[in-house]
């Protein structure tokens, strides 16, 4: 079996243009590949007969050996080859690579800055800051029950 890699992924992501911040968990596996192979060689052995029609010492000589043998070279042979993960797989069990409001935990907060969306632009910032507390001064004197004191 070939090295692959498996794990989990925790993620905090932060969208700007939906101010919003997810957090994600995710596991991922890469592809598998298992190959069952076998090796075989075989065993060589021979015997010199007749060196000389005189000397019989490789038959009858104290040290002479009956067969000389040795092994061959191997080879390598695939029996199976199986691949049960083909390719790249992520599966989010939390939340989502992408911004999906269902899916991100916890999701919109307002206490991330709108002004990010124009972080170059001075003037619109400042504009976009007043606008914001009007409809903050006009949302709060509105409120049923108040009474403004005329001096």
């Amino acid at each position: 079996m070939n090295e692959f890699k498996y794990g989990f992924r925790f993620e905090m992501y932060y969208w700007i243009t939906e101010y919003a911040f997810c957090l994600n968990m995710a596991h991922f596996i890469e592809p598998i590949t298992m190959t069952f192979t076998t090796e075989s060689s075989v065993v060589q052995c021979k015997k010199q007969l007749i060196d000389c029609f005189d000397d019989w010492s490789i038959w009858t000589d104290e040290d002479a050996k009956y067969f000389e043998c040795s092994q061959s070279s191997s080879s390598a042979v695939t029996i199976y080859n199986y691949q049960p993960v083909t390719s790249k797989q992520e599966n989010y069990l939390l939340g989502y690579d992408k911004y999906i409001e269902n899916f991100c935990w916890p999701g919109y907060s307002p206490f991330y800055s709108y002004f990010y969306r124009y972080p170059d632009n001075l003037q619109y910032a400042f504009t976009e800051l007043i606008e914001s507390l009007d409809l903050f001064r006009y949302d709060f004197f509105s409120a049923a029950g108040f009474k403004k004191n005329d001096q």
